[in-house]
């Protein structure tokens, strides 16, 4: 949880420049019905300099696969090494997007690995607001 709200702060903020840097500033347009239904899920773990490795393989190889996922909007990855953190963040089009791939055998994959790693792994999830 204490990375969820640090980590739509830097998403926000990307959005927000980004816009910027395109002269768009009303808000308002973006925050309609499609936009109501999109929902972001942040994955986060904790890994040490031995698992590192290992995570690094397998997202190397497991991201582009779930990009694939029906109702995959966008992925961010990002790691913090000195902190043993390990993040992805994902917009979705729809809730029921993300309850699809929550049955899906591509995120049993993933939960196989954690556990086969001593993976430590959070998972949130949220309606997305804004959309810039």
């Amino acid at each position: 949880m204490r990375y969820g709200i640090f980590l739509m702060f830097i998403i926000l903020i990307g959005f927000l420049v980004s816009n910027m840097q395109n002269g768009n500033t009303n808000h308002d347009e973006h925050f309609n019905k499609e936009t109501k239904s999109m929902f972001i899920t942040i994955t986060s773990s904790k890994v040490d300099s031995v698992q590192l490795e290992k995570v690094e393989k397998f997202l190397a190889e497991f991201l582009p696969r779930f990009q694939k996922q029906p109702g995959v909007n966008s992925i961010y990855h990002f790691d913090r090494p000195d902190k043993g953190d390990e993040v992805t963040v994902v917009v979705w089009e729809s809730a029921d997007a993300v309850k699809a791939y929550r049955q899906s055998e591509l995120i049993k994959e993933a939960i196989e690995f954690e556990k086969a790693n001593n993976l430590s792994v959070t998972r949130e999830g949220y309606p997305l607001k804004y959309k810039f």
